[in-house]
């Protein structure tokens, strides 16, 4: 089997059983996974079956990852696994209560037919999940006290005047942040956007 790439290097320490990152992993993906459950009406108790099922159908394939985002694209088969899933969840509901309710059981064709609100849902999703990357690698990329100041000027709507009491900083510093973190932040996702032009990330939405 060949995949795309997420995180390469995630994926790469996937493949040497690496227990910690099995972890990382599991808590990336699991708020995804039970968003697009509630999105199909399932449960909170199939939510932790679907994230279950998920998470094993993928560990049972890591070992065999063929990097190659020429074939498809990592979120493609991720949302492809979700959707077999619940798939089969909601079949084992209607086959449960079919009898008192008067169900009729699926037949399988949902799974030829592509869910454009699914699709589009793990597309919103997986935004999401990038924007908080970007962020994160912004982090790493200034000091704590500038992220600070563009945290709470740009993303917590502080007016500057109370971001330079809260931090002890003068305007200009405030303005000097926000203006390095915003480029840095737009270049980031403008190279992201270029390397996955479905994703159509929006900056402004931090």
């Amino acid at each position: 089997m060949r995949y795309p790439t997420t995180s390469k290097t995630l994926l790469d320490k996937l493949q040497s059983g690496d227990a910690v990152s099995w972890t990382e992993f599991f808590d990336r993906y699991r708020g995804i996974i039970v968003s697009l459950g509630n999105l199909k009406g399932l449960t909170p108790e199939e939510c932790d079956d679907l994230v279950q099922e998920v998470m094993l159908c993928f560990f049972k394939n890591s070992k065999t990852f063929v990097f190659n985002p020429q074939i498809a694209r990592f979120r493609t088969y991720f949302g492809r696994i979700i959707q077999a899933r619940i798939f089969d969840l909601l079949r084992r509901r209607y086959q449960s209560n079919r009898l008192a309710s008067g169900m009729v059981e699926p037949d399988g064709s949902e799974l030829e037919t592509p869910d454009f609100l699914l699709n589009e849902a793990l597309l919103c999703e997986w935004r999401k999940l990038l924007l908080e990357d970007a962020l994160a690698l912004l982090r790493e990329r200034v000091a704590p006290e500038t992220y600070l100041a563009f945290d709470l000027h740009m993303r917590q709507s502080l007016p500057v005047e109370e971001v330079t009491r809260t931090l002890s900083v003068n305007r200009q510093f405030v303005y000097t942040a926000k203006t390095r973190c915003l480029k840095i932040l737009k270049q980031t996702i403008a190279d992201w956007n270029r390397q996955d032009p479905e994703l159509e990330l929006d900056a402004n939405v931090l």
